[in-house]
């Protein structure tokens, strides 16, 4: 269904987050296998794409939670898709007109579902708003541990 996995470009990561993701249970090296989270939410109307399952194949099961530091922000997201966004299907038509693409969940941070998209971009969105966080997987991680650091918000159009 979907073609070879590539991992992440550890090169484009901080330092940091490289090691809070070790620590979570991340290496290099890492396979999850995400087909039965891809294959449930896939009968409730989400479209897997190449890109979400990288991210999962990777990431999945992985959990942060993190406190801030002097230099870095506090972040606590995980990556299991069925826990975040089972039953949430609903809102994904809004948000795919707002985005101009499609998405595939991918995790939660705090109460917002993750999603990533063909393009790459990492999405925010919960009840009421939608939100690019990264324009990938890498910038986004960087983005979530950063002092300083806005996603920027997309009009729903309501």
């Amino acid at each position: 269904m979907i073609g070879e996995i590539e991992n992440m470009n550890v090169k484009e990561l901080d330092e940091y987050v490289i090691k809070v993701l070790k620590k979570n249970g991340w290496n290099e090296d890492r396979k999850y296998d995400a087909d039965e989270w891809i294959k449930k939410l896939s009968a409730e109307g989400y479209c897997i794409n190449e890109y979400a399952k990288e991210i999962l194949c990777e990431l999945g099961n992985i959990n942060v939670r993190e406190n801030v530091t002097e230099e870095h922000n506090c972040a606590t997201f995980d990556f299991n898709p069925f826990y975040a966004a089972s039953g949430e299907f609903d809102r994904m038509e809004e948000f795919e007109i707002a985005s101009q693409e499609k998405m595939f969940p991918i995790g939660a941070l705090q109460d917002y579902i993750m999603y990533a998209s063909k393009s790459k971009k990492i999405y925010l969105g919960d009840w009421s708003s939608l939100y690019i966080a990264g324009d990938s997987i890498e910038n986004f991680l960087n983005n979530m541990f950063k002092k300083v650091y806005e996603p920027k918000e997309i009009n729903l159009k309501r």
